[in-house]
């Protein structure tokens, strides 16, 4: 599932936040889906996509069709028949929206919508066979963010979703500093430093603590150089009273994640007595909108 298109990087002085986003909005209209296939090998190709979908709906024919049609349009497509499922992935940090039957009205189904909007803040999409002004207003106020009937065209409910993570992207950009923008790629690696998702060369989502991002971060940040383990220490904002040597463990442990999936050789490179400096080569594409096609 990928589109194969690179993303193409925004120049924010010539316009403001909505209109670059929108421009590049627009771009990604105009082209056509190409094939699924088609450089589906590459990460930088898998970032591009949208990212997840969850479908939670006990009609199997109605979650066939949308996941088939999802697909080469999202990153991947998952399908909550239980509780604990649609738990579990609600703690994805790549979750992109989710689309959730609610009609016929099932009491523990609407129960189900208002816990989770309590557990995140994701687009939700409503859906049903046939949905009237009443319906929709249901909807609405226990929690989600649009309405789409089961009998209508698929390709609406695309551009719902594009619409809703499109002004979602927007809202979180209004808030983040311009240095958190954007994506840096490295050794076939991708970091959306504002969502502060992580993919592997393999396309797959990897998590990192708290120390851990802000170390990765902080070498990202100056490529090339080498940081002492004061400068890592306060980047990762560890209390003052713990010792310089202990941010070998950390950086011992961010490069085993790092260096275990990659291929294209080392990543982090001990500068005995000093520090450590990050050797592989990175491209850094600053206020990169990550919206939807």
């Amino acid at each position: 599932m990928t589109s194969g298109l690179a993303g193409p990087v925004i120049n924010p002085p010539e316009c403001n936040l909505e209109e670059a986003a929108m421009m590049y909005h627009d771009r990604r209209c105009l082209q056509d889906l190409p094939d699924r296939a088609a450089g589906w090998g590459t990460s930088e190709a898998r970032a591009d996509l949208l990212d997840d979908a969850v479908i939670v709906s006990d009609d199997g024919d109605f979650r066939d069709r949308v996941i088939s049609f999802l697909d080469g349009r999202v990153r991947s497509v998952w399908s909550a028949q239980r509780s604990d499922q649609l738990a579990s992935l609600l703690k994805s940090p790549l979750l992109g929206f989710l689309l959730i039957d609610l009609w016929p009205v099932v009491a523990d189904r609407v129960d189900q919508l208002r816990w989770i909007r309590s557990q995140v803040a994701i687009p939700i999409i409503a859906t049903g066979i046939e949905l009237d002004t009443a319906d929709r207003i249901l909807a609405l106020k226990l929690g989600a963010d649009a309405c789409f009937a089961k009998t209508g065209d698929l390709q609406e409910l695309w551009a719902i979703a594009r619409a809703l993570c499109r002004r979602e992207c927007l809202a979180r950009q209004a808030h983040v500093p311009a240095g958190e923008r954007g994506v840096d790629r490295f050794n076939g690696w991708t970091l959306n430093r504002m969502t502060r998702a992580l993919i592997d060369p393999e396309g797959k989502a990897v998590k990192l603590n708290r120390a851990q991002h802000a170390l990765l971060a902080a070498f990202l940040a100056a490529p090339g150089r080498t940081l002492t383990r004061l400068q890592l220490l306060q980047a990762t904002r560890l209390r003052a009273d713990i010792s310089d040597r202990s941010i070998d463990v950390q950086v011992l442990r961010l490069r085993r994640i790092l260096e275990r999936a990659s291929s294209a050789g080392p990543i982090i490179a001990t500068e005995r007595g000093i520090g450590y400096r990050f050797v592989a080569s990175v491209r850094r594409d600053d206020e990169l909108l990550q919206v939807p096609r």
